[in-house]
């Protein structure tokens, strides 16, 4: 299905990828786009660790999650969660 989504140019979301084009504040933020599949943004989903958690390679890595291997902002949290530093 990802495959699918990926050749229509929609991410997992059903939001559109627009390679090139800067990306959608609010998708970046909070993990969703009120404008949908007209949005003229670019939803780009960020790589995963193996927890789940948004890698966001130079970003400032996620206090808590560095503490306690957890966070409860989940997908939509704005730091890093590097595999290497959870629950340290």
């Amino acid at each position: 299905e990802q495959a699918a989504l990926r050749a229509q140019g929609l991410n997992s979301k059903r939001l559109p990828l627009r390679p090139g084009v800067q990306a959608c504040g609010y998708w970046l933020r909070k993990g969703e786009c009120k404008y949908g599949r007209t949005c003229k943004w670019d939803h780009p989903e960020a790589p995963m660790n193996i927890s789940g958690y948004p890698r966001r390679p130079g970003e400032t890595p996620c206090a808590f999650y560095v503490r306690t291997g957890t966070c409860k902002f989940g997908q939509t949290c704005r730091f890093d969660h590097p595999e290497h530093l959870a629950g340290t």
